[in-house]
């Protein structure tokens, strides 16, 4: 069996940027991460490399930036004031350290992680590229195993979940609102529905004990599904 249209491929790799001197990724066989083709949800570069590969093939690619996570964006660095994150009257200053990400949430609700370039005396400087945007990446691995998607899984992504229960957090929120749990850090962070209809990415107590594989969609594994990680497009 080949990887193509609707199909499963389990993968170990490693990713790394920087002419190989960065390791961004690196993915083991006993721990390897399943990604589903043929849906526009995966690296278009990333997924054309790997089409037509069977089981045990092995793969050495790189990626363009235009290819990967594109340019950087000048426009996606900006000075933001630092009262901004002021908390009862004190703006801790733990947070606000160069290299930090920060989840940050637009006009619309939408949140996105920032890492702090640089603290000033009135401006924090942010920059909400992707962290690998403006870079050539690298993949090198071995497809493990494929096999055909199932139709739940297809249904469930048409829904805007993960499929495969992988507790993302999409397809039927009554059943969310039930039993749910809070994940601590977007809790922490303000983002955390509380069992609303919002689509934070927490998961009910029953999502979260079935959790114990890798996501098929996103390729996340359990400790960051329904965080809005990478792929996931389950927020």
């Amino acid at each position: 069996m080949k990887i193509g249209q609707n199909t499963i491929a389990t993968l170990a790799y490693t990713l790394t940027s920087d002419n190989n001197r960065t390791i961004v990724e690196i993915i083991r066989k006993n721990h390897p991460k399943s990604f589903l083709f043929g849906q526009r949800i995966l690296l278009e570069g990333f997924e054309n490399n790997l089409m037509d590969m069977e089981a045990g093939s092995n793969f050495d690619f790189v990626l363009q930036p235009k290819d990967a996570y594109g340019t950087k964006d000048p426009f996606a660095v900006l000075d933001i004031p630092k009262d901004t994150f002021m908390v009862d009257g004190k703006v801790d200053e733990k947070v606000l350290i160069i290299g930090n990400q920060i989840p940050m949430r637009d006009n619309y609700g939408n949140t996105h992680m920032g890492v702090v370039l640089d603290v000033e005396k009135d401006n924090i400087v942010i920059d909400f590229n992707h962290p690998l945007a403006g870079k050539e990446i690298r993949f090198q691995g071995e497809v493990i195993s494929i096999r055909e998607a199932t139709q739940d899984e297809l249904d469930s992504l048409n829904k805007g979940g993960c499929g495969s229960g992988c507790g993302c957090g999409g397809g039927d929120s009554e059943a969310k609102a039930k039993n749910h749990t809070c994940d601590p850090e977007r809790e922490a962070a303000g983002e955390c529905c509380h069992g609303d209809e919002s689509k934070c990415g927490c998961k009910s107590d029953a999502e979260a004990s079935a959790n114990e594989e890798n996501c098929v969609i996103c390729g996340n594994a359990p400790e960051d599904q329904g965080k809005g990680i990478g792929n996931c497009r389950c927020i």
